[in-house]
Order: structure tokens, then sequence, then C-alpha cells
């Protein structure tokens, strides 16, 4: 038997037949947590997440037909819904588009590569996440990712305008300034603000 409270509402709920004449104990107790789990994260206690789960297979459902998701694996399906970590960072700076008076060998743009490769794997999502919102990237791969990127003000930081993968860029040439504003942006980049 667990004990839960909703909104104030104390209630027993028992997680079998009898089950709250049965004391847990080392024989038991891995059913025990078997039968929580489930009626917490299967069931709900009030039935809620069995009703919220059938809601969304229906919703689910009327956008892609059951016939077709019979094709795909689980791991192709959540590709296709959240994207992928199949990162090519060599790729994704070849696709790279320049505006204004940037270009491949820019010397800003030439720093702000360097600082990016330099960049750890954590750092390099948090800047996708900076630049696109999200760390994942589209099934298609990095070859869906382009990155555009143009001149600002050289005593700004970097601004990501994350509808179009555009990058505000100083014009700056100093590699730790570089890095400085970056990491900057990156871990301050919670959130939605209009610029």
């Amino acid at each position: 038997m667990i004990s839960v409270s909703l909104l104030g509402d104390s209630k027993d709920i028992e997680l079998k037949a009898n089950g709250a004449e049965i004391p847990v104990n080392q024989g038991n107790k891995l059913e025990f947590v078997q039968l929580y789990i489930k009626k917490r994260l299967e069931e709900g206690c009030y039935g809620e997440i069995d009703r919220q789960m059938r809601s969304f297979a229906e919703g689910f459902g009327s956008v892609m037909h059951s016939k077709i998701m019979n094709f795909f694996q689980p791991q192709e399906l959540m590709e296709m819904v959240v994207g992928n970590e199949n990162y090519d960072w060599n790729l994704f700076r070849k696709n790279a588009e320049y505006k204004g008076i940037y270009h491949a060998r820019h010397e800003a743009i030439l720093c702000f590569w360097e600082v990016f490769f330099e960049f750890n794997i954590v750092e390099r999502k948090k800047f996708l996440q900076f630049l696109m919102g999200t760390t994942r990237i589209p099934i298609q791969g990095m070859s869906a990712v382009q990155i555009r990127i143009q001149p600002c003000d050289e005593k700004a930081l970097p601004v990501a305008h994350t509808c179009f993968n555009l990058l505000d860029l100083p014009n700056i040439t100093d590699r730790q300034e570089m890095r400085r504003r970056l990491l900057i942006c990156l871990d301050q980049c919670h959130g939605f603000n209009l610029v």
C-alpha cells in the first residue's frame, strides 16, 4: 500500500489485492518496487497517466497512421520526431553561409571557427542550443543544418536568431576575446528574448 496526496487530499492505494495486509520485506521488496513503478508511472494513482497515454496515442495516431508506424524501429521513430546526435562538425562549417563583409577567409570568421573547434563536445552542443534552440540535428544530418553568420557591432556579444540559424558575430580577431564572448552566450542562452 502507498499513500498519495493530490491537492491536499490524501489517499491510501493498494498495489495488489490485500496489499495493506502484506508487509514489505526482503523477499517481496522487488515485487513492491515493480508494482509501485507500474502504479506511479504507467497507470497513475488516479488513472490519470493511463488516460493521458490513451489521449496521446489517439492524437499521434491521427497524424501518423499505425500501419506506417510498423515500418520503423523505435530509434528511427525517435530520430524522426526529435532528431539525432550524429554530428559532423566539418560539414557544419562547410555549409556555413556568410553575409555582409564576412566570407570564409575573413579574419573574424577564421577566429570563430578556430575557437569553435577548440570547444569540447559539451560546449559545441551548447553552441547548437544557442544557435538553433536544440542540441539535436534533423534526421538528414548536419547537411540539413546551415549556419548563417553576419557581422555586428564589435563591442557586442554574439546574438543568435534561432528561427533562421543566424549568428550575429562581432568583428573581432582575438581568440581569447572571441572565446570569452561565446562562452558568456552559451552559459546564458536560456529562455527567449527579443533583440
